[in-house]
């Protein structure tokens, strides 16, 4: 009989419980309830949602969504729920790390997907946030984290790190290097760059008002570019028109391209860039965006935000550039001529360090070790 492995995370199908959701944090989950079904385990997943469900995906492991509003208040009503219904002494693993608010769980994981609260929030929520994140370290087992931003930030805000500090796991972000590969390129011959902008335009602290800044200032530079914007979900009506707007009073609207699509369809969209760029202004782990485009062999350039510089090298695998539209620029430029992941020794090993595989062993490696599998 196999042995049951729990996840609790935020979301992972809409909260109506019919399709997944797109986002880093759903494919993390996917990803690690597929992983479990290979080692034996049945997978549970428990998520919030608009009313209770189950569901049973068709990959072989269950969704079931608990009645609770998607907030701080939230967070707790869920954790009562799921001591409801699951027993204390299985293993679970909190994909969503701000779940974890009860004791109860005796074989319990975190993932922290990265720092949300680095920005100007009153005093009173930042303290009561290291009281959270204190209470996180010391109930559970371990916490894997995406970056080393996290890691850093404990150990210069929280005490008695000796309690806590062989708790902490750095396990980056991935690709499926099946589907996420170099290829032939796409066709220049109208000799434009293609920067690639693959992030939700809707969400102003992934960059886009910096992009377009700096596609303004290379076209004052004479470097003629065209902007694809992809978004892995359809955006608001207004932001469309806003970027339209915006183009047409550059005089660049036919060069400006706005897509939707899926997280899986992602992979022939790289195909087309000549620069991918992740202009990021908070609140940042080891995107996918930026794996995704070192391990296509695309010449990547990324802030100096949250754990970006843990994927990115600076004119090794990649460009980091400053949070200024000329910094952008340049960087951009940089990459467009270096094109550095063109040497197959460098892009060979960041393909290795950031493939599927290599995270696959490592995560299944921690789980092991701090729930007893």
């Amino acid at each position: 009989m196999p042995q049951h492995l729990n996840v609790a995370t935020r979301h992972l199908l809409d909260p109506a419980g019919a399709d997944f959701s797109t986002g880093g944090l759903q494919r993390w989950c996917r990803d690690l309830a597929l992983l479990a079904r290979v080692k034996g385990y049945e997978v549970t997943v428990y998520q919030m949602a608009a009313q209770e469900f189950e569901k049973r995906i068709a990959e072989g492991f269950t969704v079931r969504g608990l009645s609770c509003p998607a907030s701080f208040r939230g967070n707790w009503r869920f954790c009562r729920e799921l001591l409801r219904q699951v027993d204390s002494h299985d293993p679970i693993v909190f994909a969503s790390q701000e779940l974890a608010l009860s004791d109860r769980f005796a074989r319990a994981v975190g993932v922290n997907h990265g720092l949300w609260w680095d920005g100007d929030y009153p005093a009173w929520k930042r303290w009561y946030n290291k009281k959270l994140q204190y209470r996180f370290l010391t109930r559970m087992r371990g916490i894997l984290c995406v970056d080393t931003n996290y890691i850093n930030w404990c150990h210069a805000e929280l005490p008695h790190r000796h309690r806590w500090q062989k708790k902490l796991t750095f396990i980056p972000n991935y690709a499926d290097l099946d589907a996420f590969a170099p290829g032939p390129g796409h066709d220049a011959s109208d000799g434009l760059l293609t920067l690639l902008f693959p992030r939700r335009v809707n969400y102003p602290q992934r960059g886009v008002a910096l992009f377009l800044d700096a596609w303004s200032i290379l076209e004052e530079r004479g470097c003629k570019a065209r902007a694809l914007l992809v978004s892995p979900c359809v955006d608001p009506q207004p932001w469309r028109e806003d970027l339209w707007n915006w183009a047409a009073a550059h005089g660049m609207s036919d060069r400006l391209e706005i897509r939707e699509a899926a997280l899986d369809d992602m992979a022939s969209v790289y195909g087309q860039a000549d620069v991918v760029v992740v202009p990021t202004l908070a609140h940042e782990g080891t995107s996918l965006a930026a794996v995704e485009g070192i391990v296509s062999g695309k010449p990547t350039v990324v802030t100096h935000i949250g754990g970006l510089g843990n994927i990115v090298i600076d004119g090794l695998n990649g460009h980091i550039c400053d949070l200024t539209a000329e910094s952008l620029a340049d960087a951009i430029l940089e990459a467009a001529q270096t094109r550095l992941l063109e040497n197959r020794e460098v892009l060979g090993r960041c393909r290795e360090s950031l493939g599927k595989p290599r995270w696959e062993r490592r995560v299944w490696s921690f789980l092991r070790q701090h729930l007893d599998l």
